[in-house]
Formats: C-alpha cells, sequence, structure tokens
C-alpha cells in the first residue's frame, strides 16, 4: 500500500494546486487494490492532473503472471453517475520498473494528455483495465475513490520523496542528460508563482515600453528549441521578452518574463490574465509560434483580436505545424493516414473521427468554424513564415486566400551542429539508424514492422535507436541510446557503424532539424517522399527517397540502396587514397 500512497501524495500535491479537494473510502480502496493484486497485476499512477477541462497523467501497468492487458483506461465518474473512459496511451519506457520488476519488461509506462468532454469534478477516478481473457479489473486512485467518507490530508513532503526516488535512479544509472532535461521540464512549471490580474498588471506596468509577446507550448522539439534561440537574440538586443504559455504538467496558464542580464520569472495566471497583456501598452511584437495542447483550441484565434490590424504592433506567425489548417496538426485522419488536405467535405466526415488526444481538446470537431477562425489570424497577420516550400504550398492548399500575400519561406539553420561521420565501407550486415524522439507520426510503427520483417525474411540487418523509440511493442534486438547530444551525433553514428539513416515519417515536416542535421554530417539518409523533408532528402547526393510502402517492400529497398552506397563511398575512398 506504501507504493501506491506514495503516487497518490504525487496526485493530490498537483490537484492541489487545481483547487481540487480529496475524499476517500479506505476500505473500499483496499479491497480494489486487493483484487487487483491478486491478479497479479503491478500498477503505478505516478501524476495524474485534472484541470481546463483536460487530463494529464503518467504511470506504470503490469502483470507479473505474463498476462496481457488487452485495454487501459483511466475511469472518470461523476455525481450524475455518467461515466468517461480515457485510452491511455501504452508500450513508454520505464527503465525504474525494468529494475523493480524485470518481468515486466522496459516498455510498462502508459501517458495521456487530452480534453474531455465534462468541466465539473469527477466523484472518483480510477484505473480500468481488461485482461486478455476478458476479466475487467478497476484499481481506484488513492485519495479518490467512489465513497466519500473520510478526508485524508497529504503534505507536499511526500512529493517531493516521490521524485526523490525516481531522481535517485537515475542519478546511480549516471543518466545526467535526462535527469537535467527533466528537472528543467518539470520543477519550474511546479515552483510558478501564482499571481491574480491585479498583481500582474503592477508585474506589467514596471517593465519597459518595446516588449515582444511569444506564444508558445511547452511540449519540447523543434518549435520550442527555435523560440529558446529567438528569445536569447532578442535579449541580446536588449528587449524583454513575455512568454505565454500552458504547461502540461500543471495544466495551468503561465508568463515567463525575460529581462536583459536578469533571471527570468515565472507566473501561473489564469486564462482571463491574457485581457491584461490584450492592454498593456509596452507591447510592441507578437510572436505567434505554436499552441498545440491548449485547451479550448478554438478561443485562441479570438485572444490575437486586440493586437491583429494595430498599427502599434508587428503580429508574426510562425509556421510549426499544421495545427492552423486542422486540430490533427500532423495532417493525420481517422484511419492515421496522411490526409494530404483534401477537399473540405472530407475533413468534415473525418474530423469527428479522429481519436487523437491533442484533437480532443477541440470538442466541437466542426472544420469550417476552424478555418474560419484560423483563417482570419493568418490574413490579418503582418508576416506568415513557412520554413520549407512544401509547408507553404500545404498551406495554400488549405487556405488559397493567401495566395495574393506574401508568406515568408526562412528555412531553419543548423550551423550550430560540429562533429563528423564516417561510413563503414567493408561492413556487414546493413545497419540502419532513426535518430530523435520516435513516436508514432515519426514513423515508430514502421520501424518496428521494418524490424520483424527483417527477422521474419532471416534477413541480416541490425537497427539502432539514437534517442527513444515509443512504441506499442518492441521486437528485441533495437539497440536503444537515449537522449543524446546532438553535437555527439555524428560520433554516435560511426562509433555504432550506422549505414544510413531513416526518416520514417508518416506525415509531412515543417522542416525537420535531424534531416538536416544528417544531411550536414553526409550521413546517407533514407526519406518517405513527403513533406519537407522529403525534399530536402531527394536534392541531397546522399539520399533516396520512396513513396509510403509496406515493410517488405522498404526492406528491399534500403538493401540496393546501400548497394549504391558501397560503389559510391568505395569509390570515393579510393580516390582519396
Amino acid at each position: 500500500m506504501a507504493r501506491y500512497c506514495s503516487s497518490a501524495a504525487c496526485i493530490l500535491f498537483i490537484l492541489e494546486r487545481c483547487n481540487l479537494s480529496f475524499t476517500w473510502n479506505e476500505q473500499s480502496v483496499d479491497a480494489s487494490l486487493k483484487a487487483v493484486k491478486n491478479q497479479g497485476i503491478e500498477w503505478s499512477v505516478d501524476r495524474f492532473v485534472l484541470a481546463e477541462g483536460v487530463i494529464s497523467a503518467s504511470g506504470w501497468c503490469g502483470s507479473i503472471r505474463g498476462q496481457v492487458i488487452s485495454e487501459l483506461n483511466i475511469l472518470l465518474v461523476f455525481a450524475d453517475e455518467e461515466e468517461e473512459k480515457v485510452a491511455l496511451e501504452t508500450g513508454k519506457s520505464r527503465l525504474d520498473v525494468l529494475a523493480l520488476y524485470p518481468v515486466l519488461g522496459r516498455y510498462s509506462g502508459f501517458f495521456v494528455h487530452r480534453g474531455i468532454r465534462r468541466r465539473d469534478k469527477p466523484v472518483s477516478v480510477s484505473l480500468s483495465m481488461t485482461l486478455e481473457d476478458g476479466l475487467y479489473l478497476r484499481a481506484p486512485i488513492p485519495y479518490y475513490a467512489d465513497v466519500r467518507h473520510r478526508e485524508k490530508a497529504v503534505s507536499k513532503l511526500a512529493l517531493l520523496r516521490h521524485y526523490a526516488d525516481r531522481l535517485f535512479f537515475h542519478f546511480a544509472r549516471g543518466n545526467w542528460r535526462l535527469i537535467w532535461n527533466r528537472l528543467l521540464q518539470h520543477v519550474p512549471a511546479l515552483m510558478a508563482t501564482r499571481v491574480g490580474n491585479k498583481t500582474l498588471v503592477e508585474i506589467l506596468t514596471n517593465l519597459p515600453g518595446d516588449m515582444v509577446l511569444i506564444v508558445d507550448h511547452a511540449l519540447g522539439g523543434g518549435a520550442n528549441y527555435y523560440r529558446e534561440k529567438r528569445v536569447s537574440i532578442l535579449l541580446e538586443q536588449g528587449r524583454t521578452v513575455l512568454l505565454w504559455q500552458f504547461s502540461p504538467v500543471t495544466l495551468s496558464f503561465q508568463l515567463q518574463i525575460f529581462r536583459p542580464e536578469e533571471r527570468s520569472e515565472l507566473f501561473q495566471v489564469e486564462r482571463e490574465a491574457w485581457v491584461e497583456l490584450a492592454d498593456c501598452s509596452q507591447i510592441i511584437e507578437v510572436i505567434f509560434n505554436n499552441c498545440v495542447s491548449y485547451p479550448d483550441p478554438e478561443q485562441v484565434p479570438d485572444m490575437f483580436a486586440a493586437f491583429l490590424g494595430h498599427k502599434r504592433v508587428r503580429f508574426t506567425f510562425l509556421v510549426h505545424d499544421f495545427f492552423s489548417v486542422c486540430p490533427s496538426h500532423f495532417l493525420l485522419d481517422y484511419r492515421r493516414k496522411h490526409c494530404g488536405i483534401p477537399d473540405i467535405e472530407v475533413c468534415r466526415a473525418c474530423l469527428p473521427h479522429i481519436e487523437d488526444g491533442l484533437v480532443s481538446m477541440y470538442q466541437s470537431r466542426d472544420i469550417d468554424l476552424w478555418r474560419a477562425r484560423w483563417g482570419s489570424v493568418l490574413e490579418k497577420a503582418d508576416e506568415v513564415v513557412c520554413f520549407s516550400e512544401n509547408t507553404r504550398g500545404l498551406l495554400l492548399r488549405a487556405y488559397p486566400r493567401l495566395s495574393n500575400r506574401v508568406i515568408t519561406v526562412k528555412p531553419h539553420s543548423v550551423a550550430y551542429l560540429s562533429g563528423n561521420y564516417r561510413y563503414p565501407v567493408a561492413r556487414e550486415p546493413l545497419k540502419v539508424a532513426v535518430v530523435g524522439d520516435i513516436n508514432f507520426h515519426k514513423g515508430s510503427e514502421v520501424f518496428v514492422t521494418l524490424v520483424e520483417a527483417a527477422r521474419h525474411q532471416n534477413i541480416a540487418m541490425e537497427f539502432l535507436v539514437v534517442g527513444t523509440l515509443n512504441a506499442n511493442s518492441k521486437p528485441g534486438g533495437i539497440e536503444e541510446t537515449g537522449p543524446y547530444q546532438r553535437d555527439k551525433l555524428g560520433d554516435i553514428l560511426t562509433r555504432h557503424q550506422v549505414h544510413m539513416g531513416l526518416m520514417l515519417s508518416i506525415c509531412p515536416e515543417t522542416f525537420s532539424y535531424v534531416t538536416h542535421e544528417l544531411i550536414k554530417l553526409q550521413v546517407p539518409l533514407f526519406s518517405f517522399a513527403i513533406g519537407a523533408q522529403g525534399n530536402a532528402v531527394s536534392a541531397y547526393e546522399l539520399g533516396f527517397v520512396h513513396p509510403l510502402v509496406e515493410s517488405m517492400e522498404l526492406l528491399s529497398i534500403l538493401l540496393e540502396f546501400k548497394e549504391r552506397l558501397d560503389t559510391m563511398l568505395l569509390g570515393k575512398e579510393a580516390c582519396h587514397q
């Protein structure tokens, strides 16, 4: 029971910040937990946040008896007895759980971040699971159970103990970069100072008169990397920067203030605080970077009304993804296939059936309303910036009216990258690598089925993930490095004797830092003929592109590509001797 309560303490503290209270019935919880335990199920909900119509949770679950859990959800029960089942994304890597329960394997983790229908507080929250034999189990999350008879308070010390346990695990294994990234991601958001609108007005009044306001998400990746560089440049110019975000850690809006040569300040604010920013006369520039993961995203365009068309404010719209085209910002349809932006009639039928968690933030699923609101922002912005010609073409397909205005194309720079790569000319067998945080839209399932196809055909082939592979199932024999440093990428690929990189994204990238980094390192590269990544690789001497195909055909394509590379690069090496 102690392990469950440790997790529940974490849950309680975070939800406490969302003004929710907790009660639970000890007998009910103990009975349910015992039933789950008797079936050989071990589990933990490490984090649970419910606010702004969004649920965000993570943890792990598995059977020490080897039973397959065919369905795993979080079940919300409301006062009127209505239930809402929230599906969990499973197969997440959990090395700490592997150390504790080797039988569960490495990929027992789960995660969810999605919108829910109801805004009122549930009376109970449970982890519900269905085993392969059809047995249904519910494990009430402690401190939040069905019958509310006893109140139980938990101190912040329990939360700190929980994180200390996780920190020690990674510290003992030398996972320094992972520790640093997690600290940067979670600690500041949890420690943000909560301020009301009156206090915020006082803070803004004392700021200089040439401020830049940036709107962004806090999910990491290329968009955040670009924004961090942009903030650094603005600070070097002596500008003060305001950063408006929605934190996935606390499910709250946050405002960060960056001043030249001073430490930044982070405040937790209400959504209504945006009104104070709109009235702030010191803001002379607004940069929209991204807002994927925001609750009620259809309201975001209305937030910009005070700035659009205002003579004193310059508004720049950066197209880091296709969120302004569709809530499915990777342009994956209900079948999880790239849609190519079809006629609007197709979109009307498709959008209501997309199950993706981030799409669920947009409850109405009205594509006409979506395009009308975001199209208005794009038309009124002082500048719309795309990072590839491919992105510009897709944007115009959705918004043909934009053809009358200039859309700037500014590819990112990878001048920061250093390092070297050497092709293993005489090495057999073929070794391929994917690079980055590889999830579904980045081709995780394509990669897994490629590995399985090679094994099924008894083809000698080796597979490397430089980064992390997030997939529902993972065959053996895949090397995975975990988080890596960009400047070490060339050395990692050379040391592992990789013949080629694979860009297996099944959706159009708007730029793809990884693609351009591999090209700069002169790593041979395969890509599907889609998006900015496909265009870049098609123009690359050591690149090869092909339309999306099944894994069996992809195997043959890669083996043929290696033969061409061996001939080409062996000849070059001979010339240099």
